[in-house]
């Protein structure tokens, strides 16, 4: 009997890592075959993100800053989502446009991620800009006049045929804004401090502690953090996604590791204590 066990754990000391490999991805796999919906608990800095964003009302005018490429949506485009379904259901306007050179690849992955902004009334209801350039100078240039920086939308339009943006060319003219990924700071020194317009969003994951004293300060109302913010909104939005997929994956794969550790040292536990035995 004795014999036996020993041979079991001889076996486990001297598995093939490749195995380990194995069952890795395994682990990381099965919740995007079949989400798990782990639980999550909601950070108090997110839940004021969306407490905020649904204080929208009617008729108000958003400015959303698409601040990320096409690497970080894995982190942000989730949390974006549900931003901009709860505005809809607000029944807010919303400007869009981006500081990154690919922005246009992330609208067009919004308007697949969310098919009703196709069907609201384009140059009333939403407007996509489209790229600009120029960080602080650009936006406080836009806070005085939006189109001295954008003489006409993403699609050639100019933006005195579009409804929308004869009635939002000033930062008094909005309610909000929201970056996502990067980009806070120019919005906060020069739309929240000089016009006093809420200013929050969403962070990637390395920059959590860099927006932390804004948050802290309340130049920003509400953060949502890296993939983790962006399933505790699609908690509290009571709508799980890919977010939610992703955070199972992380969970899953932190829960493997755990185990793998206590099995790692099980060997030499063992070879102890039947030593001393």
């Amino acid at each position: 009997m004795m014999s036996e066990k020993k041979d079991i754990w001889d076996r486990l000391d001297k598995l093939d890592r490749r195995v380990y490999f194995w069952i890795l991805i395994i682990a990381l796999t099965v919740p995007y075959i079949n989400p798990i919906g782990l639980p999550i608990t909601v950070k108090p800095s997110t839940r004021a993100l969306y407490e905020g964003i649904q204080g929208v009302n009617e008729g108000e005018i958003v400015l959303v800053d698409i601040f990320m490429s096409v690497s970080t949506w894995a982190e942000c485009m989730g949390g974006l989502v549900v931003e901009v379904n709860t505005l809809l259901d607000q029944g807010a306007k919303l400007v869009f446009l981006g500081d990154s050179i690919d922005v246009a690849r992330s609208w067009d992955r919004l308007n697949e991620l969310i098919p009703r902004l196709q069907d609201l009334e384009y140059g009333e209801d939403v407007v996509f800009l489209g790229y600009y350039a120029g960080q602080d100078a650009a936006a406080s240039q836009m806070a005085v006049d939006m189109s001295s920086i954008f003489p006409a939308d993403h699609f050639g339009t100019p933006l005195g045929d579009l409804p929308l943006m004869v009635e939002a060319n000033t930062a008094d003219d909005y309610a909000m804004v929201l970056f996502t990924a990067e980009g806070e700071v120019k919005w906060i020194q020069q739309w929240g401090e000089p016009y006093s317009i809420p200013v929050a969003g969403m962070g990637i994951a390395m920059k959590g502690s860099a927006l932390a004293p804004y948050l802290a300060s309340g130049d920003i109302f509400g953060l949502a953090v890296g993939v983790r913010g962006a399933a505790e909104l699609e908690a509290l939005a009571n709508a799980p996604a890919d977010a939610t997929i992703r955070m199972d994956a992380i969970s899953m794969s932190h829960l493997l590791f755990v185990i793998l550790i206590i099995l790692a040292n099980l060997p030499l536990i063992i070879s102890k204590v039947r030593g001393e035995s």
